[in-house]
């Protein structure tokens, strides 16, 4: 009998171990997941309080230059936001607004905007476009300058998508099949239980950040009428100006130089020193 008690207490010890194991094995599943700090965007311009967390670690103050990292979640309080440059992608973000900040392949921002307002300006040719999802739509291709906006109506968040300057198709978020387009001034609006439909845009347009103590922004824009006159005032080069023309040469003014000669009779050159002949005695002074 006391053989089978062993090998009964043996099979006891694995079943513990085994459980042990898929306990540990659960618990690393379940535990936030860490990621790595890849670098998709930086900040260029930012007023008042900005964060960034990734999943699993600390939240950092935004500031100038800031990095920012594929997965971030951002948050900005009370004030106007931030400005995020990404590939080719102008990322405005306002006041009071939470966002995921992704990438598409390592290449333009694939954002999705939980609460607030964002408003994406594509500076590149139009190859790589942006993506913008909310919690009730979602915008594949964000075009050259697109807004989104998420807020509360009861108990209910409201979405829309809008254009100022292209037609913008969407579609459900969950629900691929429901989709429609808008034309420039109006936005797609995503409320829980109803259709999608059109509105006309009656929002203040979320205008650039101004750089204040982050220093110029050395880029240009694509194409200018992309934007509202005086939207750019003051903040990015004009397209049509291009690089300041350069001066005319100038030929650089040649004078003949000397060697110095010390009194020692050798020039610093180390050539031998001839001296000038002198007055000829009884000769003319």
């Amino acid at each position: 009998m006391t053989p089978q008690v062993s090998t009964q207490s043996h099979r006891d010890r694995r079943a513990l171990r085994s459980f042990a194991l898929a306990a540990v094995m659960v618990s690393l599943a379940i535990a936030p997941m860490a990621f790595a700090q890849t670098t998709v965007g930086y900040v260029v311009s930012v007023e008042g309080e900005s964060y960034a967390q990734l999943p699993g670690e600390e939240a950092r103050r935004l500031e100038c230059d800031s990095p920012i990292y594929r997965h971030d979640a951002i948050t900005t309080l009370d004030h106007d936001g931030l400005a995020i440059m990404s590939d080719d992608a102008y990322v405005r973000l306002a006041g009071k607004s939470k966002m995921h900040f992704r990438t598409l392949n390592a290449g333009p921002p694939d954002l999705d905007l939980e609460t607030g307002h964002v408003r994406v300006i594509d500076m590149g040719d139009g190859s790589r476009t942006s993506r913008i999802s909310t919690p009730g739509l979602v915008l594949a291709d964000a075009r050259s300058n697109s807004e989104a906006i998420v807020f509360a109506e009861k108990i209910w968040a409201v979405s829309m998508v809008c254009s100022a300057d292209e037609n913008l198709a969407v579609e459900r978020r969950n629900n691929p099949v429901e989709q429609m387009t808008s034309a420039p001034g109006q936005c797609t609006v995503s409320k829980p239980k109803e259709p999608l439909f059109l509105a006309a845009a009656s929002h203040d347009t979320l205008g650039l950040l101004a750089r204040a103590e982050c220093g110029p922004l050395e880029i240009q824009l694509g194409v200018a009428d992309r934007f509202a006159p005086g939207d750019v005032a003051s903040l990015l080069p004009p397209v049509a100006a291009g690089p300041p023309p350069m001066p005319p040469p100038v030929a650089p003014a040649m004078a003949p130089t000397l060697p110095g000669c010390t009194v020692g009779g050798s020039c610093q050159e180390n050539l031998p020193f001839i001296p000038v002949p002198g007055p000829v005695p009884g000769g003319p002074p």
